[in-house]
């Protein structure tokens, strides 16, 4: 403690500063029994001197101390600060320089604050004597800026009305600016008000109800209550915040005191948006419970505050509910068995520790039969004044006077008087044009519940408030009746605006452009600027919005769909050779471009399983069965396997077959450069597709149709699964073998492979690297597991299955085969074996056939031989290529396919020359072949593949043209003399398959992608290898270049659209599509739409976000559209400086009145502020004095000028370089409905419309405060 109050003292001793925005540490501002201490410290501290202030004011300045005025009993009061601090102590003075003075006990002299970073001040000198002799208050004002006020009638007229209150003798209120006017019953009073405290009031529960400056606050179970005076009527008040839960209940009329629950009364208990009335009663000594009515409340569903008004009649027994102004529930109790004489009123929390608080609780009773009636309903065009009387009835009014007891109302009817104890209410015209919601800086919360008032605060002076109020002008209020004020009220809501710009941001930088929309369209229209329509902007930039989405080939499947010609044409084709030519959702055209053909992809097929070159260098041999229960308990000991008989699969973990070839290395002579050990996945697969390609050993592709008895029935051959198995594993080798001798490599158990996998197979998407020899994998905490088993169906039986678990995993299902195979990772020194015998291992009475060393596809066909289809470059025919090898032709107008030529090999990708006849062919057999349409005949065959083609290109320009194999090539063709120029390995470059190429616009770069790789950018003209996209966000199944030629857009499985800059490789944009099995997308030609297709055949047509969202023009006045790299690489980013103040006095300069330094500007609004005086651009908000973001900093040439636009929606900068920059806020103006773009003939004519009529150098040449 000792060392706390010297650190305080420390801070008390420096010098005295005018006026502190925060002066106090925060120990001091809740001190309160010190002030004897720090004298005695103070004097420890400076012995000698004599005792000094806290803070010291000039003597002038010292204001009048209000402990000295009679007229005033002044308690704690409090002040709070906008970085929710606050201070205990006595409120002084408001100045003319807006400096506010505050009596604290620790202070010897008055403590000068920054009145604009006050939040609230609440006041303590009430008096309920003085609010009781200030007038009846039978009339309560409603004003259409949300001000309310009760005073006494005096006069109305067409124009204003003249009112008393306790605080002046009268005030003039313009009619134009009322919203209704209640009328009080004569005996209406204020039973009590939150000004008044919880001093007399009792608990259930001391922790359950508190006060806090006026407000009951609530955190614990439990009640607290009060017994009012005697009435016949209780109205209660208040606004309620509540954060999990709203669980409230009001018991009225109740026999407890508040100490209690009680046990008679009526119960009303609001259970979230459910609202209950029960009436608890004595009959004959006992206690009943009868409920009375029940309600939901739709409003508060979805809100966490709702102001309530209830009233409640003892003698008629009647409740009315209102919740935001509207009644949501009127009952009334029928029976004669009960009336309630219980006078205390209680508030129950009935949510456990669920916090609440009711702000301005007001209760008012009065006694008689007046209670309010049903709401009348006003017409919905009238425009006149409408009024209700006491007995119910009501009237519409052109106009309305009136002074002393009387009223005189004009109605269609006539004029006529009306006595003032018979009006009810008078509603004003409330769509008056000349009345708008005022906005303004302070609200007074007046003691006695005398209403709330909105207002311009001019002085605090001795014991009184003087204010400008936008309906009466000026006014003062002695503080006597000043219960709160709520200061800077304008300030606050800017800062609140801040607050929700800051959330929007950082929404932005978590790549949630939904978030960031829904936050910046809950602002406040009329603080909206440049830089919410900015990050606006920025957050419609990372979104796609879906135009149309169609399945075109439901019923056997989607192979292609891409944008024939413009974005509103889309071709598509399916995988039975049938082709759809569509606008929307209306089939223009459609027919059957191969005959009779259909390409399946094997049923069961993931995306896992693509297909790569593998070799196996050397041969091996591999156990012709898999190892048994016998033949395991022979060289281990032991036999863990839970079904025990010496024929069947030994059931083992990863680990016990690992266990098994090492203690059979151990013990079996093998030959040197060889190992017993599991065979590698490669090895496996390999041996088990013994030269066939189809989905099981001796089938081809395709020669097995994809259905599910045709699959079973050639399975039934060769393995056990559970079609067959009768759900038990069988004795090993009883089914057929395969052509390398080998039985039961489909089905039976699962069979362990030496390769590690990462957890739930994730490497498995990622590992397509082709062409690699003998390869196997290390990483990963799974191990590979192979070939099904006797549980699972036919699908998980195929060759190209991959399944992998944990190695420690032990189970009925898995077993293992045991190879002799070379010791990996060790190259060139295995024997010479005769890899054509089979080798036993007698006293296991084991054989092993041998397998040959060969080169194979690794994984199972997806769409590589499906039927393609394209159109021609003017997009009037259709190209189409067969798995039969066939090249056709046809129109849009159904007339027959016109074959042009026929290939030895199924066509494998096509592609067709921007203006020109030339198609390019790809085929299974690793050919390529340029075709002219015009003459019909190939001009030149390639063969430099010794794989399937998997992609051919054009470039723009026509020079030159490349091809892709599943050999891991790109061999890139000289269109003069058709020679290749390079050839490009992508072994090389540890780079995967390739299942797309790509040219960019300019055709100087080549683009290439397939599935599990990671996409690569090649040089066109040289072969060499620019950048190797990587990123975490997700693996790309599909990448193209973005439409501006400098990004890439990928696309994941899981939809997540991924713009990657090509130079630095860094992600900038994520669009999230919220589409699911991916497969691929494609630009439309103007490149404001993208189609994405997936896996269950759904095509979605989107609107493809704007591809920049800066202009620059460059020194030659060139200009082009970027997207905001600095904006998507610098997240969180924050200024060091936080006030403008701080910022510009640090480089001596000030932003005055007139106009602004050299390297600033003011917006046309004068609100914002730019700067670009330290060679970045920042955003600054005036009225705040804060720093609010940089747009740009660290650029490659600093920033030495800066502009608003005379709208307001640009901000535009300048480089040293020459360049402008100019930053938009949003570009309605070039966009559609649907958020796309504008068709363009040509992409020129976009670029000159996004940049037209943007004279910067004009901007630059006016600048002023408010006419840049």
């Amino acid at each position: 403690m000792e060392w706390k109050l010297r650190k305080n003292l420390c801070y008390l001793r420096r010098p005295p500063v005018a006026c502190l925005e925060l002066s106090l540490p925060s120990d001091l501002r809740t001190m309160k029994t010190f002030s004897t201490i720090l004298f005695l410290l103070f004097a420890a501290i400076l012995p000698g001197s004599e005792p000094i202030g806290v803070l010291q004011t000039n003597a002038k300045d010292k204001p009048k101390d209000t402990k000295t005025n009679p007229k005033l009993l002044i308690g704690t009061e409090r002040i709070r600060f906008f970085d929710g601090s606050d201070l205990k102590g006595t409120l002084l003075e408001l100045d003319r320089k807006n400096n506010l003075f505050w009596r604290h006990e620790s202070s010897y002299e008055p403590i000068c604050f920054k009145f604009q970073a006050i939040e609230s001040v609440i006041l303590d000198r009430f008096s309920k004597e003085t609010i009781k002799h200030a007038g009846k208050h039978r009339l309560r004002l409603h004003m259409k800026n949300g001000d309310t006020l009760r005073c006494d009638f005096n006069s109305l007229d067409k124009s204003n009305l003249i009112v008393r209150t306790g605080f002046a003798k009268e005030v003039s209120v313009p009619v134009k600016t009322l919203l209704k006017m209640e009328f009080l019953p004569e005996t209406h009073e204020i039973l009590y008000d939150s000004s008044e405290g919880l001093n007399s009031w009792k608990s259930s529960n001391r922790k359950s109800w508190t006060g806090e400056e006026g407000d009951l606050v609530s955190v614990y179970s439990g009640s607290t209550g009060t017994t009012l005076p005697p009435k016949d009527a209780i109205e209660v008040e208040f606004e309620a915040q509540w954060e999990r839960s709203f669980y409230l209940a009001i018991r009225f009329f109740s026999d407890s005191d508040g100490a209690s629950y009680g046990n008679t009364g009526y119960h009303l208990s609001f259970s979230n948006n459910r609202l209950n009335l029960q009436a608890n009663k004595r009959i004959k000594g006992r206690i009943s419970r009868e409920t009375l009515g029940s309600a939901m409340i739709d409003e508060i569903t979805s809100s966490k505050k709702a102001r309530f008004s209830i009233f409640a009649h003892r003698e008629k027994k009647e409740f009315i509910v209102r919740v935001n102004d509207r009644e949501v529930a009127r009952w009334k109790d029928a029976s004669e068995d009960f009336f309630p004489e219980g006078n205390g009123i209680l508030f129950i929390n009935q949510g456990g520790n669920s916090y609440m608080k009711l702000k301005g609780l007001t209760l008012a009773g009065w006694d008689g039969k007046f209670f309010p009636l049903s709401a009348k309903q006003r017409k919905k065009d009238s425009n006149g004044q409408f009024a209700v009387f006491t007995n119910g009835d009501s009237t519409e009014a052109s106009s309305t006077s009136g002074s002393g007891e009387k009223f005189t109302l004009k109605t269609k009817r006539g004029s006529f008087q009306v006595p003032i104890d018979r009006m009810r209410s008078l509603d004003f015209n409330r769509d008056n044009p000349d009345q708008e919601d005022s906005e303004h800086s302070e609200q007074v919360f007046l003691n006695g519940s005398l209403g709330r008032l909105s207002f311009e605060l001019q002085s605090i002076t001795e014991d009184e408030i003087i204010g400008l109020h936008p309906s009466f002008g000026q006014f003062t209020i002695p503080l006597g009746y000043v219960k709160r004020m709520n200061c800077n009220q304008n300030l606050k809501k800017i800062r609140n605006y801040l607050d929700q710009l800051a959330l929007a941001k950082k929404a932005l930088d978590e790549r949630q452009p939904t978030s960031t929309t829904s936050i910046l369209n809950q602002t406040n229209p009329a603080f909206r600027g440049w830089y919410w329509g900015r990050l606006m902007l920025l957050a419609k930039s990372m979104q796609s919005t879906e135009v149309l989405s169609f399945a075109p080939h439901p019923e056997k499947g989607l192979t292609s769909a891409t944008f024939a010609g413009d974005s509103e044409t889309i071709l598509t084709a399916g995988k039975d050779g049938t082709y759809g030519l569509w606008n929307g959702h209306a089939k223009l055209a459609g027919g059957k471009f191969v005959n009779g053909e259909s390409f399946s992809v094997e049923i069961g097929r993931f995306s896992n399983e693509e297909q790569k070159v593998v070799t196996i260098s050397r041969p091996f041999w591999l156990g012709k069965t898999e190892i048994t229960q016998a033949q395991f308990e022979l060289i281990m000991g032991k036999n863990p396997s839970s079904r025990k008989k010496p024929d069947l699969p030994v059931e083992v973990s990863w680990n016990d077959a690992q266990a098994f070839c090492k203690k059979l290395n151990e013990t079996e002579k093998i030959p040197p450069g060889y190992e017993w050990r599991l065979p590698t996945e490669a090895e496996w697969e390999y041996s088990c597709r013994a030269g066939s390609g189809g989905p099981f050993c001796a089938s081809a592709p395709g020669q097995l149709a994809t259905e599910k008895e045709i699959y079973e029935k050639h399975l039934d051959q060769f393995g056990w699964f559970a079609g067959n198995s009768g759900g038990e594993p069988q004795p090993v080798g009883q089914k057929k073998p395969n052509s390398f001798g080998l039985h039961d490599m489909h089905g039976n158990v699962w069979e362990w492979c030496h390769d590690a996998v990462t957890r739930n197979k994730t490497s498995f998407m990622s590992d397509r690297k082709t062409g690699l020899t003998d390869p196997f994998s290390k990483e990963g905490e799974w191990r590979s597991l192979r070939g099904g088993n006797f549980e699972v169906p036919y699908s998980r039986c195929r060759s190209a299955y991959r399944g992998a678990n944990a190695p420690t995993v032990s189970r009925s299902d898995r077993g293992f085969r045991l190879a002799l195979a070379p010791v990996l990772g060790l190259e060139g020194n295995a024997t010479a074996l005769n890899d054509h015998k089979e080798m036993k291992i007698e006293n296991l009475s084991l054989t092993l056939q041998p397998i040959p060393k060969g080169t194979f596809l690794m994984g199972s066909p997806s769409s590589l031989t499906a039927p393609k289809a394209i159109t021609d470059s003017f997009g009037d025919k259709l190209i189409t290529g067969s798995s039969k090898g066939a090249l056709a032709s046809t129109d849009f107008s159904g007339r027959p396919l016109e074959i042009l030529h026929e290939f030895n090999s199924s066509i494998t990708a096509l592609a067709s020359a921007e203006s020109s006849p030339l198609v390019l062919i790809g085929c299974q057999n690793g050919k390529t072949h340029l075709f002219d349409l015009k003459e019909n005949k190939v001009l030149s065959s390639f063969e430099h593949h010794r794989f399937p083609i998997t992609s051919v290109a054009f470039d723009s320009n026509l020079s030159s043209f490349a091809s892709s194999g599943l050999d891991g090539k790109i061999n890139r063709y000289s269109k003069e003399d058709l020679s290749l120029s390079w050839s490009f390995s992508t072994r090389d470059h540890d780079f995967g398959s390739t299942d797309k190429l790509e040219y960019s616009k300019d055709g100087s770069l080549i683009l290439a992608y397939g599935k599990g790789s990671s996409p690569i950018v090649v040089d066109a003209l040289k072969g060499k290898k620019i950048m190797s996209l990587q990123n975490d966000l997700g693996i790309a199944v599909a990448t193209h270049f973005h439409p501006d030629g400098k990004s890439l857009v990928s696309v994941s499985e899981n939809g997540l659209l991924i713009l990657t800059e090509i130079s630095s490789g860094i992600p900038y944009n994520l669009i999230r599509l919220k589409i699911s099995s991916v497969r691929d997308f494609s630009f439309s030609k103007y490149s404001d739409r993208i189609i994405v297709l997936n896996d269950e055949g759904m095509c979605s047509i989107r609107a493809f976000p704007h591809r920049g969202t800066i202009i620059v023009r460059s020194p030659d006045k060139t200009r082009e559209t970027t997207p905001d790299y600095f904006f998507a690489l610098s997240q969180n980013n924050k200024f060091s400086i936080a006030n403008l103040t701080d910022f510009m006095k640090e480089r001596g300069l000030k932003h005055d009145s007139d106009s602004p330094p050299a390297g600033c500007a003011y917006s046309p609004d004068g609100k914002w502020f730019v700067t670009s005086v330290d060679g970045a651009l920042r955003l600054w908000r005036l009225e705040t004095d804060s720093w609010v973001a940089t747009i740009a900093e660290k650029l490659a040439s600093p920033i030495v000028d800066c502009i608003f636009s005379p709208k307001g929606d640009y901000i535009v900068a300048k480089l040293s370089s020459g360049h402008i920059l100019a930053y938009p806020s949003r570009l309605d103006d070039t966009l559609t409905s649907n958020g796309s773009t504008p068709k363009k003939e040509n992409e020129n004519e976009f670029l000159f419309d996004m940049n037209k009529d943007l004279p910067f150098d004009d901007w630059f040449g006016s600048k002023t405060k408010h006419g840049n």
